[in-house]
């Protein structure tokens, strides 16, 4: 087994990405996610009805990496992107067996690091859930403002935190990292 900072390779990590007409930023975004640093992950995509070429360029990725990249074509449209993740997660933990899972938006760009560093937070501090702050930019990756927290006057949450991430909810959904035991 290879240990990448403290983690085990054997650990699966399932990352979740609803698209939905996402043709210009796509491709930049699977492939932030095959130059991670953490190999050992599938991405799970689930499409609601693209009427641009985002399917399109979804089957490039299934054909070129089929062990790395699944397109669930179960002709289901969610009608948003709340509904396209919730129904990931459904198939995340009636199909998959992961370890741990990740959510994407089909317009982000990860560091290459992003999945490591999330699952060493998380074995590290003994926690099922960690999120992150981000980087806030324009559609041609222009740096809007260094942390969205900042942006937004957030203040993250620390320890237990139950009640109040219900109320102040600080989370932004395509930063976590979770075990995959919260999908139960």
């Amino acid at each position: 087994m290879i240990r990448i900072g403290g983690v085990g390779m054997q650990t699966k990590i399932g990352i979740l990405m609803a698209t939905y007409n996402g043709e210009r930023f796509i491709k930049e975004q699977i492939d932030s996610i095959l130059a991670q640093t953490y190999k050992n992950w599938q991405l799970i995509i689930h499409d609601d009805g693209s009427t641009d070429l985002t399917v399109n360029i979804i089957k490039e990725y299934v054909q070129k990496y089929p062990d790395k990249v699944v397109f669930i074509e179960d002709g289901i449209k969610c009608g948003g992107a709340k509904e396209n993740f919730a129904h990931l997660m459904k198939i995340a933990r009636d199909k998959f067996n992961f370890d741990y899972i990740m959510f994407s938006d089909q317009d982000d760009v990860w560091y290459s690091d992003k999945i490591e560093k999330s699952i060493n937070y998380l074995e590290e501090k003994k926690v099922d859930l960690v999120y992150t702050d981000v980087e806030v930019v324009d559609e041609n990756l222009n740096l809007i403002h260094k942390s969205l927290f900042e942006y937004r006057g957030i203040k993250p949450l620390e320890g237990n935190v139950t009640k109040e991430l219900f109320i102040r909810n600080p989370v932004v959904g395509f930063t976590v990292c979770a075990r995959s035991s919260i999908l139960k």
